[in-house]
């Protein structure tokens, strides 16, 4: 097996098929393999797949819309509550800023993984909307997507401001320290003395 292999770089490499066994294999044409023609030589590779991307008779098949709806709304309820909550638990000081930042990435990964085939993860109504417009997905079930992901999102915001409490306002944008909120301004008369106490 190693006389084709050189002993230093002025002998270069050996001659194509110089190897015991090779000229067996080199002058073998390369066939594609496809999967459905090796029928149960690989079950649970045929599983796996199932598993991992779907099948587009479950997906398309109404009466399971309640599981794509329920895997919107559990997957963008996990996704606001890693991100909010990753937010709120960096403002306390519990977490570091790369552990908040991360963990949405992450939660993304794993709602893909676990219920992409099921609902397609869209998990923001961007999303579906994109989707449906360039003909991917449905019309007729993009108001039900973004309705449920809607939900999700706010009962994951109430459930964090149930745990935590009104902690930095969740997240809000307020005013900075010493605006008055009681006197508005125009877009004429908008001044600094305005925006001061």
């Amino acid at each position: 097996m190693t006389d084709n292999v050189p002993v230093s770089q002025e002998d270069g490499p050996a001659a194509r098929g110089t190897a015991p066994g090779a000229d067996g294999v080199s002058d073998a044409p390369a066939r594609p393999v496809d999967p459905a023609a090796l029928g149960t030589a690989f079950p649970r590779t045929r599983h796996v797949f199932m598993l991992e991307f779907g099948n587009r008779q479950d997906f398309d098949d109404s009466r399971r819309e309640w599981r794509r709806l329920f895997a919107e709304l559990l997957g963008t309820f996990a996704l606001v509550l890693a991100a909010a909550g990753g937010g709120l638990l960096h403002a306390k000081g519990q977490i570091s800023l790369a552990a908040a930042v991360v963990a949405p990435g992450l939660m993304v990964a794993a709602i893909i993984l676990f219920m992409g085939a099921v609902s397609g993860a869209h998990l923001n109504p961007a999303v579906s909307l994109a989707f449906a417009l360039r003909g991917d997905f449905p019309w007729k079930r993009v108001p039900g997507y973004i309705l449920i992901q809607l939900i999700g999102a706010t009962l994951a915001c109430l459930f964090l401001r149930l745990v935590f409490g009104n902690i930095e306002h969740l997240g809000a944008a307020l005013p900075g320290p010493g605006t008055r909120t009681g006197r508005p301004c125009s877009w004429r008369s908008c001044s600094p003395r305005c925006w001061s106490a």
